[in-house]
């Protein structure tokens, strides 16, 4: 008997083993040169359990000393001989009942001698919380008293062993060795427990596998790449107990791959072969060989070994190179998945899940392959090609009568004469063969035998979902709620989990409920369907799923580039640009042209209002010195009390396209001033991309810079004092009073920082009023940067209210009315302020343009520079939901309705 077991042990590891020696066609098992098969394992359990059968120690009276052994040994075989029957149900049948009672004698030794303790109350309370283990926990506690369960013994037997090992694992236990071999078998335990209903078994499989996706995708580390380099960290978290059980795997990863390993031996099937392969390479990145290179490389040492080469120089045309074996590329796995499963895998949501991660490692031309619809003309165009063979294969024929015709002899003769003869045969063969394929292929889809174009879509429909399911992970609570035990990203999450395992990704309706409600929490107006059956530019949504899929460290990258395919698509479907008419033009056609054109760039910008409505980012945050110091802001600390940490915060909107919010005048030149006005409280993604990818200042901060517009200069500082000492006011009071977690407005430093920026731009304001009057040679005049009291008095009468407490207005009128000189020389860096007498006013200037504008510049000194953290990764979830719909919402861009 104690040799039965190490046997058995060593038989189990090359199991798991034979799927890898399967795929990488190494030489490491312990028992065989070649992967087992199920006929293998039969008989090698066979032969053990005969032994068995025989030996003497099995039929020995039970002791305190050998009860262990002879219980592990039994269950084990038990074990294995319902693992075959997986397959075979008549493998070793006639000897089930009775192993099944030398096992209970067994437990009832145990339990009678009181050799378990039986406290499983914290396994009942996990079997309460999740009631869809049917009638698995009675069969449990039936067996841990001593008695037959009538049902579920395998799932009972294996719980049994499980209590065992976690009650008794030191040494000196009397049952200690029960808990050595489970940590041997587990995974056998696991999986007879599990595969007595295969249905239930790819159930778990696909759970399991969705589960880790989850937590991936939950992960917070904003350098995520793939499913085994975050492994880790997403098994360290699991072991902290971080997830509710409605999230929690059941089975570990590791074991669920041993499993899989087991049951590709037991069900020796090409799905099976595959979804190990595919385990394998997600979660380990285990490598698999498409095409073995051992018989070149066999006859290359057969070549070099040759006498005709010894002691002498070998040519490398007959040497050859031992080149490596041809590896299996995602995109190679991923298309044999789809093929073997078609249809079926739109069941297998974790199947799904694993593709998806599977996709991450492709680049946009193979992941495109995998999408691509076949169109109708394509077929045209294929019998087209195959035509040319027959053209090119003439020229042949024209050659040899050519040659024939002038009766060449020699090395022209030779050269030319049947040019095609070495391959003709096989050209005419393939081109036969290809034409067969396309008929049979066309003949399928007219019987709806093939329906491969359809799943391409449905696939990419699902693929849409897993986006949405992997960036709901990257949501970040506001800071003020970070501390509250359910946080926002849980709620968003959880539920999103749960439906996958629904399935509600196969229906469009609940997919567009889901992702509209989503749109709902960051802000976002409009709704939009997914659904692909409508829409104008395929291309765009498989280039969406590419960018959006990548992994973080390449998320910016990504997010650019689908923000200029947005750009293309906007120019495409609704351009906006309007053209001037000149004054020589004479051709009446051609001007009525051009204001057909314009008129219809005026109906297209009214619908890019519509569609690009924006969302919100209620807590934006910016950071500048002196409330970035060290001095200020203790490092390395989490203390919610703490001041400065999360720097000023402000509730924005995002849009993508700047011209979104241009404003005209009746001639039809930009309105600067209002267009700068709404440049103050909105982020513009496609500025965001200009400045990420050509290292660029802001288009306001560097026109507001130059010292002809100093007019909407001092409007735009007169504004964002406005909106500092009210809207952003009252606002954060509101934040304040409604939060959950303190109240306290005294507490909130980002008031202080509002009255510091007020200081700061009405100083500048200031300086620039005396220096434009100056420059201009008028009388000065104090204007004051706000009149609170007319605010008062005006902000609810409607109307334009700004230039009525704006004293600004009356500022540019008075200098332009008592100007003595009409073209000042006005250059910034002569204007001096407060504490500037070493010109430091154009830097104070543009951080506080930079401040005004949302932007995040870098580039400069600690002191000049206005910081937060990384725009495209903080926000990257509420981005990518908005690029979704801005994908679709153009696509749809016909059905917008303009007055």
């Amino acid at each position: 008997m104690k040799k039965n077991l190490p046997n058995l042990q060593i038989l189990l590891q090359d199991m798991i083993k034979s799927s890898e020696v399967r795929r990488t066609k190494q030489d490491i098992l312990v028992s065989s040169d070649q992967p087992l098969t199920l006929l293998d394992v039969k008989k090698s359990v066979s032969e053990q359990f005969n032994v068995l059968q025989e030996s003497e120690e099995n039929k020995a009276d039970f002791t305190n000393e050998n009860v262990a052994l002879i219980f592990s040994t039994r269950a084990i075989f038990y074990f294995f001989t319902k693992a075959i029957q997986v397959k075979d149900r008549d493998f070793l049948a006639d000897t089930i009942e009775s192993q099944k009672a030398s096992i209970l004698d067994a437990i009832q030794y145990i339990h009678h001698n009181q050799l378990l303790n039986e406290n499983i109350d914290q396994e009942r309370e996990f079997f309460e919380q999740n009631k869809q283990y049917g009638n698995k926990p009675q069969a449990c506690y039936t067996l841990m008293e001593g008695n037959m369960p009538k049902e579920h013994f395998e799932y009972a037997l294996g719980f049994y062993i499980t209590i065992c090992a976690s009650h008794h694992p030191e040494k000196k236990d009397q049952l200690h060795e029960i808990a050595y071999w489970y940590h041997h078998f587990k995974s056998l335990f696991s999986y007879v427990s599990n595969a007595e209903d295969i249905g239930k078994f790819d159930i778990l499989t696909n759970e399991t596998l969705l589960k880790y996706f989850y937590i991936f995708c939950d992960l917070q580390t904003m350098n995520k790449k793939f499913m085994y380099t975050e492994l880790p960290f997403m098994e360290r978290r699991i072991a902290q107990n971080d997830y509710t059980h409605e999230v929690l795997p059941c089975i570990d990863i590791h074991e669920l791959y041993e499993m899989l390993c087991i049951d590709s031996i037991i069900r020796p099937d090409t799905k099976q072969y595959l979804v190990e392969e595919l385990v394998a390479k997600v979660f380990f990145n285990k490598y698999s060989i498409a095409k073995s290179l051992d018989e070149h490389r066999a006859q290359v040492d057969v070549i070099n070994s040759l006498k005709y080469f010894e002691g002498q120089t070998r040519p490398m045309k007959f040497a050859g190179f031992k080149r490596d074996d041809y590896y299996t590329t995602p995109s190679q796995l991923f298309e044999k998945i789809i093929y073997l499963f078609k249809e079926e895998i739109s069941d297998n949501y974790g199947i799904l899940a694993c593709l998806y991660m599977l996709s991450k490692e492709m680049d946009i031309d193979e992941f495109a392959s995998l999408f691509m619809e076949e169109k109708e003309e394509s077929f045209t165009l294929r019998k087209h090609y195959l035509k040319l063979i027959d053209k090119a294969l003439e020229f042949e024929v024209q050659k040899n009568a050519e040659l024939d015709s002038k009766n060449w002899q020699g090395k022209e003769y030779r050269r030319f004469y049947n040019i095609f003869d070495g391959y003709e045969d096989r050209i005419k063969k393939a081109k036969t063969a290809e034409i067969l394929r396309i008929q049979k292929q066309q003949q399928n889809i007219d019987l709806g035998l093939d329906n491969s174009t359809s799943l391409k879509k449905d696939l990419l429909q699902y693929f849409l979902w897993f986006v949405i399911f992997d960036k709901i992970g990257l949501y970040y609570d506001n800071d003020e709620n970070i501390y509250q035990p359910h946080s926002e990203r849980e709620k968003m999450s959880i539920p999103f989990c749960n439906a996958t395992m629904d399935q509600e990704y196969k229906d469009i309706n609940k997919v567009n409920k889901w992702f509209n409600d989503l749109l709902k929490k960051i802000g976002v107006e409009n709704e939009v369907n997914l659904s692909l059956d409508k829409v104008k530019d395929y291309w765009s949504v498989i280039l969406l799923a590419y960018n959006l899929s990548r992994i973080e460290p390449a998320s910016k990258d990504a997010i650019v580039n689908e923000l200029n395919y947005i750009r293309e698509q906007q120019k495409s479907l609704l351009h906006i640009d309007i053209k001037d008419i000149s004054k020589k033009e004479k051709d009446q056609n051609k001007i009525d042209e051009i204001r057909k054109y314009n008129d219809d760039s005026r109906m297209n910008h009214e619908k890019l209002r519509k569609i690009d409505c924006g969302f919100k980012i209620e807590t934006f945050a910016q950071k500048f010195y002196p409330f970035t110091s060290s001095s200020f802001v203790k490092e390395g600390t989490q203390n919610p009390k703490d001041y400065f940490i999360h720097g000023f915060e402000r509730s924005i909107q995002c849009k993508c396209l700047w011209e979104t919010d241009n404003e005209y005048f009746d001639d039809g030149s930009l309105d600067w001033v209002k267009i700068n006005s709404k440049g103050l409280e909105t982020r513009y993604l496609y500025r965001d991309r200009n400045a990420y990818s050509h290292h660029t200042k802001f288009a306001n901060v560097k026109a507001l810079l130059e010292p002809s517009n100093w007019k909407n200069l001092l409007i735009a500082l007169s504004e964002f004092h406005l909106l500092l000492n009210t809207d952003l006011w009252a606002e954060r009071v509101g934040f304040r009073l409604n939060s959950p977690v303190d109240s306290s407005i005294q507490n909130d430093d980002v008031f202080f920082q509002n009255i510091y920026l007020q200081n700061e731009a009405e100083n500048l304001f200031d300086t620039l009023i005396r220096y434009v009057q100056e420059k201009y040679k008028c009388a000065s005049r104090i204007f004051k940067i706000l009149d609170s009291q007319k605010y008062k008095e005006t902000r609810c009468n409607g109307g334009d209210w700004k230039k009525e407490c704006l004293p600004i207005y009356k500022c540019i009128e008075y200098i332009e009315n008592n100007k003595t000189n009409k073209n000042p020389d006005i250059d910034y860096s002569q204007c001096k302020g407060l504490d500037d007498e070493n010109g430091t006013f154009v830097i104070r200037l543009e951080k506080m343009l930079n401040i005004m504008f949302l932007v995040n510049d870098t580039y400069v000194s600690d002191v000049q520079s206005v910081k937060f953290m990384d725009f495209y990764s903080q926000y990257n979830m509420e981005i990518s939901l908005y690029l979704i719909y801005m994908t679709f919402a153009l696509n749809y861009c016909d059905e917008v309705k303009i007055e």
